[in-house]
């Protein structure tokens, strides 16, 4: 939910000063005898109204940066905290090298949550980065595809989606597939280079791409249309997302409850291994 900006007072003052001129319009005209026997007692009522917003400060709520691949799970996690507290919670989706770049160039953020934890270092005046979650990098084909492996559907695909390098699942992706020792044979086969997950696995959904590389927290929500393939134990292909809270925040504030409640909460534990990641020390 978004929080309501207040009435600036320089609006306030432009309003007065309007009501005012209409006022000494009607006075001129014949309407105006009968309206200005009521109009002082309006327009007290009115300014009354209008001064009462003039200079409020409504509370700003808490505003949370999270990489796009997180959307689900947070809009989740916001209607249960909304449902139990009196807190806005403002949720702002990009990649993570977008958000990073808006908190330096001076976006407000009271949370920031990422996989990637370069970007998430580089921004100053946050705590140091602690491991929230974790989950997997895995393939996806179409559903109709009968590949039993990775290594499998990347022999026969001709159309290959990965993310690009600048995001980190793309980051991933080519760690994973230099680890399998495919790298070099398949970038002649990759057509396209997402700057989201969601975009590798549209590409697939869609049928533009034969396999695709995303976080199996994205398959999941697309498990009718692909087909989820893992990597083998020995490949690496654990990911993890990493939360800081802005420094300047104080510790009763409604920003410092909302992370203590991601840290500690066992419902919002629950929550994040319902859409497939695993707590940090998960053996999934």
């Amino acid at each position: 939910m978004h929080s309501v900006s207040p009435v600036p007072m320089v609006d306030c003052m432009f309003l007065l000063i309007s009501i005012n001129q209409i006022w000494n319009r009607l006075s001129c005209n014949r309407l105006g005898r009968f309206t200005t026997r009521h109009a002082g007692g309006i327009l007290l009522i009115v300014c009354g109204m209008m001064m009462g917003g003039c200079g409020k400060t409504e509370s700003l709520g808490v505003v949370l940066f999270a990489a796009s691949s997180m959307s689900d799970v947070f809009q989740e996690v916001e209607r249960g905290y909304e449902l139990n507290h009196p807190v806005d919670i403002e949720l702002i989706f990009a990649g993570s090298q977008t958000l990073a770049m808006q908190i330096s160039e001076g976006a407000r953020a009271d949370i920031f949550v990422s996989a990637d934890l370069e970007q998430i270092q580089r921004v100053e005046g946050f705590s140091e980065p602690v491991l929230l979650v974790e989950n997997r990098l895995v393939g996806v084909v179409p559903a109709e595809n009968g590949y039993g492996t990775i290594l499998e559907a990347l022999v026969d695909a001709d159309r290959i989606i990965i993310a690009h390098e600048d995001v980190p699942v793309g980051r991933y992706t080519r760690q994973a597939l230099e680890h399998l020792g495919v790298w070099e044979e398949i970038q002649s086969r990759v057509v396209s280079q997402e700057h989201s997950v969601r975009g590798v696995l549209m590409k697939v959904v869609m049928g533009e791409g034969d396999v695709g590389f995303v976080y199996r927290t994205d398959a999941l929500r697309e498990a009718e249309s692909v087909r989820t393939l893992s990597f083998s134990d020995e490949t690496p292909s654990k990911t993890k997302t990493w939360i800081a809270i802005n420094l300047d925040l104080d510790a009763e504030s409604p920003a410092s409850a909302v992370y203590r409640a991601l840290m500690e909460s066992t419902d919002f534990k629950a929550v994040f291994e319902r859409h497939g990641f695993s707590l940090p020390g998960g053996d999934r």
